[in-house]
């Protein structure tokens, strides 16, 4: 499960999607979209596994929480190299400014790709979500909303699994393009298979185990600020939630299918129809 808790870090699903609808519109020549690409890629691969390390190097029981456990793991896994004792005050302030200034970076990224993508989906009587000053406004507003409700942290245990679905997707079109085209897909085609049978299975897990039984009350709710204080809201978010990753359960099954059935059509040898005789032929 280490990709899927790790989602952008191994293989990302969502910077194909970005690749291909903003960074592709972006590039000079068709060229540079090797080393843009897999640079973009690598980085995100540096920045996960430094992550790790940061996790990694610090006890079980000093971790105090995602965010502060990132800095102190930083100061720990650097400090020795960068001037020890002294230096510790400089990099707790350096990297708590990395933290917020990765987080407000993500949210740029995702506000303007949400304006892209309003253009292009909200057709006729939707139009007016594409305009820019609109879909800025939206693109905040639900963000906003999941912060000042805690229901983010609800969010944030799905976003692995729906941003591996598409890297899966992401795969599966690139294995049955190699089909057409008859090339070898073995090499797309299990690393494909994997993701998609691990994400699915993982989203489901997490359905049943952990955002069903609390919204059961068999367990504890995941919704934690501010408004722990009412358990009716909580449930209902909870509830939400399941209803979420039931969705994207069953948009996982129906991707599979679909994907597979088309590649099993491109390995099919291609149909030449027969000649028709004409006279003087």
């Amino acid at each position: 499960l280490l990709f899927v808790a790790i989602a952008c870090g191994s293989i990302s699903g969502w910077h194909s999607l970005v690749s291909s609808s903003s960074t592709a519109k972006q590039l000079d020549v068709e060229t540079d979209a090797h080393p843009v690409g897999a640079g973009a890629m690598l980085s995100e691969g540096l920045l996960a596994l430094a992550s790790l390390a940061a996790y990694m190097i610090i006890p079980r029981e000093q971790l105090s929480g995602n965010v502060g456990s990132w800095v102190a793991g930083a100061i720990k896994f650097t400090s020795p190299f960068l001037g020890g004792e002294a230096a510790v005050g400089f990099l707790r302030a350096y990297f708590g400014v990395v933290l917020i200034l990765y987080a407000l970076t993500v949210q740029a990224l995702v506000t303007r790709f949400w304006r892209l993508v309003s253009t292009e989906v909200f057709q006729g009587p939707l139009s007016f979500l594409g305009q820019k000053h609109i879909a800025t406004f939206v693109g905040l507003l639900i963000p906003l909303a999941f912060a000042a409700t805690g229901s983010w942290n609800n969010l944030w245990l799905y976003f692995g699994g729906s941003n591996q679905l598409l890297a899966g997707l992401a795969l599966m079109l690139i294995t049955i393009h190699l089909a057409r085209t008859q090339a070898p897909t073995v090499y797309t085609l299990i690393p494909a298979t994997f993701m998609i049978v691990t994400t699915i299975t993982a989203i489901g897990w997490q359905v049943v185990k952990v955002y069903l039984p609390a919204f059961l009350g068999t367990t504890p709710t995941l919704v934690q600020y501010p408004f722990n204080q009412y358990p009716a809201f909580s449930r209902a978010m909870d509830g939400i939630f399941v209803l979420v990753g039931a969705a994207l359960f069953i948009l996982g099954l129906v991707m599979a299918y679909k994907t597979y059935s088309a590649y099993a059509d491109a390995r099919r040898p291609p149909h030449t129809a027969p000649r028709i005789a004409t006279s003087g032929d």
